[in-house]
């Protein structure tokens, strides 16, 4: 094992974004529902994982100037200088950044891959554990780092999951092969797993990579990526193991499945896995029409393509984006997925969020038709990184650039209340609303049999304002004092509701 060293150094600027972009920001948080640092003047900075910890804090895992970082915040957005040196911790060597995971006591397990070294091993995977202080825990392998070889000449970490043993699990790629490898708590190999501690599964004719890890609820190993299906193709793949790192043949029959979703490129970049054990893997699909999308695919326990989700188990999101790219997956208590990544719109690349019901259709109840696209302030902003508070509060974490400088950017949105649409007579198309955008002052056309006996007008966190009508509620005025994502909850004689969504403009 390589000897390495660490050290903590400090030499940036934290501060947050001047002006909100989006009426869907969470202004609680950094003022403004953005969060950015400038740790570094080159254009090389990211964050790459973030973790909402349980006493509300926010701890965020990247690189800067090819070392590995952690920054943490407070509930309120602001640098929490009791973690590392003022806020950061940074290792001290040359290494990059995939992902990090928390352990119930509260220690943070950062992983990625040492750089390039001279030398028959190359680079490793490599895992760095820190203390709730964020200082580096010194009971864990050497000066709390753990470095696996797999005796390639390039060996690439790409994701953790902790099981509910403390073992840790680490995936990627070494050289041509799927990479697996399992942790002792203390930051030894588990020589019990696969061949000590490792496990490669080669692909095919062409290399794979595994983008992510999870653990099921029965203990089982699920990774996903992608792999190459010729020279010129790309799929999603997903691979079951048993706890011993054997592969699980129940699952398609060899362990392995793989989705092309009708495309050329097929890139598997995230992973959740239900608490019924089925699987989702969400990433980005090249089109010969419409640029590149995000896709999603999900399976059953046994491998087979879920039908109750999308069309055959897989779901195509096509928004407005010349290319959307889906980097990162969360997955919300009540079943739903929230999906986060970048949509290139014009000139531009913005972050790019949307939420989609269990069944993998849009959640309209999110942002506008599900989706929320969120301009930092820079030239690029891309979010790599997501997860859901137990508020429902939704936090992206990523990079802006801007001319030669990328900013290191933290964006939490406000709670969505979830909206139930009930109709058996009346379908939801049968009312029309108009102008929308508006400012203010809506018609509405009732193509129904029935008419109309209230309308209601909430926010989307389900705070309630007033509109002035007449008794047939043809036409209405929305009493809103900001600009904004409303609802309308418009009633039926029948007692039936139909929800629209009106984009207020001031």
């Amino acid at each position: 094992m390589k000897r390495l060293v660490l050290s903590v150094m400090l030499s940036c600027a934290f501060y947050s974004a001047a002006t909100a972009q989006s009426s869907f920001l969470d202004t609680t948080f950094a003022h403004t529902g953005i969060a950015l640092a400038r740790p570094d003047t080159t254009r090389g900075s990211t964050l790459c994982a973030v973790a909402v910890l349980s006493d509300g804090k926010i701890l965020v895992s990247g690189e800067v100037n090819n070392r590995i970082i952690a920054l943490r915040y407070t509930a309120t957005g602001h640098i929490d200088s009791s973690f590392g040196t003022n806020g950061l911790f940074e290792a001290g060597f040359s290494s990059f950044c995939s992902g990090l995971v928390v352990q119930p006591d509260g220690k943070a397990i950062l992983v990625g891959t040492t750089a390039y070294a001279t030398g028959p091993t190359g680079a490793d995977f490599l895992t760095i554990r820190l203390q709730n202080n964020g200082q580096p825990d010194s009971s864990y392998g050497i000066y709390g780092i753990a470095t696996i070889d797999f005796a390639a000449d390039e060996d690439h970490a790409y994701a953790i999951a902790l099981q509910p043993d403390g073992k840790i699990v680490v995936s990627g790629d070494a050289t041509d092969s799927v990479a697996l490898a399992r942790i002792l708590p203390n930051g030894a190999v588990d020589s019990a797993f696969g061949i000590n501690g490792r496990v490669t599964t080669f692909t095919g004719r062409f290399s794979g990579r595994s983008k992510a890890v999870r653990i099921a609820p029965d203990g089982r190993i699920i990774i996903g990526g992608y792999a190459y299906l010729n020279r010129v193709g790309l799929s999603f793949i997903a691979i079951r193991y048993l706890t011993d790192g054997s592969v699980d043949t129940t699952f398609n029959h060899t362990g392995l499945v793989m989705c092309n979703a009708g495309n050329t490129y097929n890139y598997g970049k995230a992973m959740q896995v239900m608490p019924d054990g089925k699987v989702v893997l969400a990433g980005t699909g090249t089109f010969s029409v419409g640029g590149s999308n995000f896709v999603l695919a999900r399976y059953n326990t046994d491998g087979s393509f879920d039908t109750t989700f999308g069309q055959g188990g897989i779901v195509t999101l096509d928004y407005d984006g010349d290319e959307e790219d889906a980097l990162a997956l969360a997955l919300l208590p009540n079943g739903k997925l929230a999906i986060a990544g970048y949509a290139t719109i014009g000139s531009e690349i913005d972050m790019e969020t949307v939420r989609l019901n269990n069944d993998g259709s849009i959640d309209s109840a999110f942002g506008l038709n599900g989706k929320i696209t969120t301009d930092v302030h820079g030239e690029i902003d891309i979010a790599r990184a997501i997860a859901v508070q137990p508020d429902g509060k939704i936090v992206l974490a990523g990079h802006s650039s801007t001319g030669p400088y990328n900013d290191l950017a933290v964006v939490r949105y406000i709670g969505f209340k979830d909206v139930s649409v009930a109709l058996s007579v009346a379908d939801a198309s049968d009312l029309a609303v108009f102008p929308n955008p508006t400012s203010g002052v809506i018609t509405l056309n009732n193509r129904t049999v029935l008419s109309l006996s209230a309308v209601e007008a909430t926010d989307i966190t389900g705070r309630r304002f007033n509109i002035e009508a007449e008794s047939s509620f043809k036409t209405i005025r929305l009493l809103a004092e900001h600009a904004g994502i409303y609802l309308l909850r418009i009633t039926l004689q029948s007692g039936q509701t139909i929800i629209k969504q009106i984009d207020l403009r001031k």
